[in-house]
C-alpha cells in the first residue's frame, strides 16, 4: 500500500522503517503469488493495471475494516471515541463555539481533532474518510453527502467612511442609511473594490452579480484571506464584501471599525447556506450523530434566519 501510494521504494522503505531489500523481496513474491506484475520498473516507479486494481481494491477493504472497527467501538462505549470534524479556518472561530462546549460539556472523554482547510479540500478528505463532518457551505455535489441545514450566512459590504464621502454625494449616502433595503452593489461600481479570490465560490459569485447589474468591478486586489480583505478596508484601501458575522465578532475585538461604514446586503445571490455534513456511504459513528444533533438544536431556530440574527438573539440573551 505504501509502496504504492509513494511510488518510491527507498521513501516507502523509510516510511515502513524496514530496508529497501526486504521490501523488495516482499513485493516480488507477492508478483509471484499473483502471477503478474504489478508495477513498471522503468525510469520512474508505477503502477501497472493489475497494480492499480489491488491497491484500489485493498484501499476499499482496509476501509471496511476502519469502518468496521468503529462500530464495535460504538457497541463498546462510544463516548470514548473521537470525532474529526473539517472546517474552514474562516469559519471555525465563528460557528463552533456556539455547539462545541455544549458537546464537549455532554461527552468530556470524547477527543475532538479539528480539520481546518478549504472547503473544497474538506470535501475530498470527508469523502476518503480522512474527517467525519464538514460545518460550513452544502456541497455542489449532493449525491455523495447528507448535509443537514443550520443557518444562512448573510454578507454585507464594507466601505471606508472617506471614501463614501469621495465618490458619493451627501444624499446619496443619507439614502443608504434610511433605505437599507434597496441597496444593491451597482451602488458603489464606482469604488476600488477588495475582492474575494475569483477562483473561490463567493468570488465568482460576486463577479456574476455585478455583470447581471450591468458593471465591471474596478477590482484593484484579489485574495482568498476575509481577514486580509477587511484589514485592508478598515485602512482605507477600498471596499469590501464579507459575512457579516464576521464584523459583528471583529467589532468586540476592535474599535477601528468605527472608520468604515457596514451595509448589509439584502436578498443577495452571495447570500450561504451553513450546514454539517457527511459522507452518504460511510458510516457515522454514535459520536458523530450526538454532535450533529446537538448543533441543530442549537440552530434550531435559524433555518431560516441569518446567523448573524441567531448571534445578536443569543447575544442579547446572555446580558
Amino acid at each position: 500500500m505504501v509502496v504504492a501510494r509513494e511510488l518510491n521504494i527507498t521513501k516507502a522503505a523509510a516510511i515502513l522503517n524496514i530496508s529497501q531489500q526486504s521490501l523488495s523481496r516482499h513485493i516480488l513474491s507477492l508478483e509471484k503469488e499473483l502471477e503478474m506484475a504489478l508495477f513498471d520498473r522503468g525510469a520512474r516507479l508505477t503502477l501497472t493495471d493489475a497494480g492499480n486494481a489491488l491497491y484500489m481494491n485493498a484501499s476499499k477493504i482496509l476501509d471496511l475494516k476502519a469502518q468496521m472497527l468503529a462500530q464495535m467501538r460504538d457497541i463498546g462505549s462510544f463516548r470514548h471515541s473521537h470525532i474529526r470534524i473539517g472546517v474552514t479556518l474562516a469559519r471555525s472561530p465563528i460557528y463552533l463555539p456556539f455547539f462545541l462546549p455544549k458537546f464537549l460539556s455532554l461527552f468530556p472523554e470524547a477527543q475532538v481533532h479539528l480539520m481546518e482547510k478549504h472547503s473544497e479540500f474538506l470535501f475530498d478528505d470527508l469523502l476518503e474518510g480522512k474527517i467525519d463532518v464538514v460545518v460550513g457551505i452544502e456541497p455542489v455535489n449532493k449525491a455523495d453527502f447528507i448535509s443537514y441545514p443550520l443557518c444562512i450566512e448573510d454578507y454585507a459590504i464594507l466601505v471606508p467612511k472617506k471614501m463614501l464621502s469621495f465618490y458619493m454625494r451627501s444624499e446619496e449616502i443619507d439614502a443608504l442609511d434610511k433605505f437599507p433595503e434597496a441597496l444593491s452593489i451597482e451602488r458603489f461600481k464606482s469604488f476600488p473594490f477588495l475582492a474575494i479570490d475569483s477562483t473561490k465560490r463567493i468570488g465568482r459569485i460576486f463577479k456574476e452579480v455585478c455583470a447581471q447589474s450591468g458593471f465591471e468591478p474596478n477590482v484593484i486586489l484579489e485574495s482568498g484571506s476575509i481577514s486580509t480583505l477587511v484589514n485592508l478596508c478598515l485602512r482605507g484601501l477600498g471596499v469590501t464584501i464579507c459575512p457579516t458575522i464576521f464584523v459583528e465578532l471583529s467589532k468586540i475585538q476592535s474599535d477601528v471599525f468605527d472608520s468604515i461604514k457596514i451595509y448589509p446586503i439584502p436578498n443577495s445571490p452571495l447570500q450561504t447556506n451553513i450546514a454539517i455534513t457527511l459522507s452518504r456511504n460511510r458510516y457515522a459513528s454514535r459520536l458523530t450523530r450526538e454532535f450533529i444533533r446537538i448543533a441543530k438544536e442549537e440552530f434550531v431556530q435559524s433555518e431560516n434566519r441569518t446567523f448573524t440574527e441567531h448571534y445578536l438573539t443569543h447575544k442579547n440573551r446572555s446580558f
